[in-house]
């Protein structure tokens, strides 16, 4: 099979090996799509990382080709979607059985990158919003987006999206934000303030794993609010204002997950989500490349051109 290889800062090779043999507890899938995550644009762009050769892709879907003797949680034949994997861009990944799910009918394989759904799905469940509740949601990319529309199938108040860029607002209204809000022109604080009587708002998502996110984030929750890190932080330390965090009396949660099982149910329901259309991803998969152009997209992602949001590699792409 082929399978790419980070071999160097920006440079990926496609190299020959042998099809994996699957274990008694385990899934080959023949993969036709893997999603290009945000994280492993760290990897690819960090000059100062050396730990070479890497072996990346751990948003998988595709068609259920060998499982070992004791699979018993899907069959060969079966369309899945798998979490936590490392090998992704491949022509074959192999997997645990316990870390696969199957594809509700009705939803293409492409579309069906269950990893992001999986993360959107375990974030909403950990918010909990009320049908009261005001959020703020900073970050409109593909993931704010997702997350985004899991908290409005659960019917809060009101969703009010934050924003550097004018079409990601104009893209989180299209799923159904009723405010956008463009930290790049207006002052978004008084903005809030504004739309909840002074208060502030009940729930703050951070979605931008940055830091200017993070301190935007904190200025923009009520007191005894909720302060939600959904952003994924690479490339260093954080600063916190700690004393606003005691004088509001915010709760914070972390809505990251790495318990496996948890993941696979944010996997199911996720991608039930998305067959009933609660969970809109087609228009947000904005690019498609095939592996033998694994450079181009990641220098892509890279880049965010105008009308990026989301990259997969795939197997029917040309």
């Amino acid at each position: 099979m082929r399978r790419a290889v980070l071999t160097a800062l920006r440079q990926f090779e496609i190299e020959d090996v042998p099809v994996p043999v699957v274990g008694e507890r385990e899934v080959l899938i023949k993969v036709n799509t893997c999603g290009i995550c945000t994280g492993e644009l760290e990897l690819y762009g960090n000059a100062e990382f050396k730990n070479y050769p890497i072996r990346l892709g751990h948003e998988v879907a595709g068609e259920v080709v060998a499982v070992g003797p004791n699979v018993t949680e899907v069959s060969v034949g079966d369309q899945v979607a798998a979490i936590n994997e490392r090998q992704g861009f491949a022509e074959f990944c192999l997997t645990a059985a316990d870390r696969v799910a199957r594809i509700p009918t009705g939803l293409p394989v492409h579309l069906a990158v269950g990893e992001p759904i999986a993360c959107a799905v375990n974030a909403a469940r950990r918010i909990n919003p009320d049908y009261q509740d005001t959020i703020v949601l900073v970050g409109s990319g593909f993931m704010g987006l997702l997350l985004q529309q899991c908290l409005l199938a659960r019917s809060p108040k009101r969703v009010i999206a934050v924003d550097t860029r004018a079409e990601a607002l104009e893209r989180a209204k299209v799923y159904g934000a009723h405010v956008g809000l463009n930290a790049a022109a207006e002052d978004v604080r008084q903005a809030v303030l504004d739309a909840t009587g002074g208060q502030g708002a009940d729930i703050v998502v951070e979605a931008t794993g940055t830091q200017g996110g993070l301190t935007l984030a904190t200025d923009l929750v009520r007191i005894r609010g909720r302060l939600i890190i959904y952003g994924y932080h690479q490339g260093g330390p954080r600063q916190v204002n700690v004393q606003q965090w005691n004088w509001k009396g915010l709760d914070v949660i972390n809505a990251h997950e790495r318990d496996h099982r948890v993941y696979v149910a944010g996997l199911k329901a996720g991608l039930d989500l998305a067959a009933q259309g609660k969970v809109c991803i087609g228009q947000m998969i904005t690019h498609r490349f095939p592996l033998e152009q694994i450079n181009e997209a990641f220098a892509f992602a890279h880049e965010r051109p105008a009308g990026y949001v989301k990259a997969t590699i795939d197997m029917e792409a040309r």
